[in-house]
């Protein structure tokens, strides 16, 4: 579990430390003060051997990532497009271990770079090329974006994405941590949710998506899953009438969504992008209780991002009364002298102090 976290050179970010971090996190501020893209540099280092997710970070944003021009579109992850300066993301944990730091730097092919371009024809090699064509396709590539995952002591791995889209990402997915990450856009497919419900009723954990999804629709009274037309979907009774889960709410799919990958999958890490989006705020210290109790339950990180002030005061009454306060709230804010942005934590005590005189703290 991240205890803090910095990060160099990446999106809006020059040089950002953020400390004193929770199980359960929310950040806020306002527009273009990097919520979003504090949580995908989070991401990355979940995923150091995976370049690919430069890609699914693009569209999930609605932007292309495009093949004909890697440079341009990898370069939009650089500290204002910046590529000479190399993205340095770190975390720090709780359990005295290793730290290491992810590196993603854009490498031209010169005689300074010979070793990383070298290596990446080893890697060729191993996919099956022969050590004549690796070398020589290696030779010719202009351009790479080199993930580099080392400590003070070693180097971990290497990945490598190159300019030329008719040759191979280099990744690997070796890393036992696991992540997810929850876009503002786009919905889980049916067969997807109808997999995991499945699952979780087979390992008896579908009682708490349930209750969940009976908190935030009263009039639900039974979830099935069922294939009327051959095909199964999670059906659910609402005021006596059976229909799929996806004609409820947006927001009450998301959520259950996300309770299913915290209480399925149980990822280390989960990042959640407006998790405010679709739940009506007579219910939202509800969620945060479901969310809690999963974290605790299965030892995972929560990371999210809101807009609402009725969602952070929501967070601070859930998690205000357990015995050991796992929640903290992150505000982001640009420094008006240097136009840099900075972290600022609330705890308990803040939390109680903010919540008391309803401080605005949203940015």
């Amino acid at each position: 579990m991240y205890k803090t976290f910095r990060v160099k050179n990446f999106r809006c970010f020059k040089d950002l430390q953020i400390n004193d971090l929770g199980r359960v996190n929310l950040i806020a501020g306002l527009n273009n003060t990097g919520k979003t893209a504090l949580m995908e540099a989070m991401y990355l280092h979940t995923r150091p051997f995976s370049p690919g997710e430069l890609s699914n970070l693009q569209q999930v944003r609605g932007i292309d990532f495009s093949d004909d021009d890697r440079m341009r579109s990898w370069r939009q992850f650089f500290y204002r497009m910046d590529s000479d300066k190399t993205i340095e993301i770190e975390g720090h944990h709780l359990l005295p271990k290793a730290h290491p730091t992810l590196c993603i730097e854009e490498l031209a092919n010169t005689k300074e770079n010979e070793a990383e371009f070298q290596l990446y024809a080893k890697n060729l090699q191993s996919l099956g090329m022969s050590q004549v064509d690796a070398a020589r396709t290696a030779s010719e590539l202009e351009e790479i974006l080199h993930f580099l995952e080392s400590d003070e002591a070693t180097s971990h791995g290497s990945a490598f994405l190159p300019s030329n889209p008719k040759l191979p990402v280099i990744g690997f997915k070796d890393r036992k941590e696991q992540s997810q990450f929850f876009p503002v856009r786009g919905a889980p497919s049916s067969e997807d949710l109808t997999d995991k419900y499945s699952m979780l009723k087979v390992e008896g954990q579908h009682i708490a998506i349930d209750n969940a999804l009976k908190r935030l629709e009263p009039s639900l009274t039974g979830i099935e899953v069922l294939s009327p037309d051959g095909r199964r979907r999670i059906w659910v009774e609402v005021d006596g009438v059976l229909m799929p889960l996806h004609l409820l709410g947006e927001g009450s799919i998301r959520f259950a969504s996300i309770l299913m990958v915290m209480r399925g999958d149980k990822p280390a890490y989960l990042f959640i992008d407006e998790i405010e989006n679709g739940i009506h705020y007579s219910v939202q210290q509800d969620v945060w209780n479901d969310i809690g109790e999963a974290a605790r339950e299965h030892d995972v990180q929560v990371f999210a991002t809101t807009h609402s002030w009725e969602m952070i005061e929501a967070a601070h009454e859930a998690f205000k009364d357990d015995d050991a306060y796992e929640f903290r709230f992150h505000r982001l804010e640009r420094n008006l002298q240097t136009g840099n942005i900075e972290a600022v934590t609330y705890n308990e005590f803040g939390m109680d102090a903010v919540t008391s005189v309803s401080y605005e703290v949203r940015g």
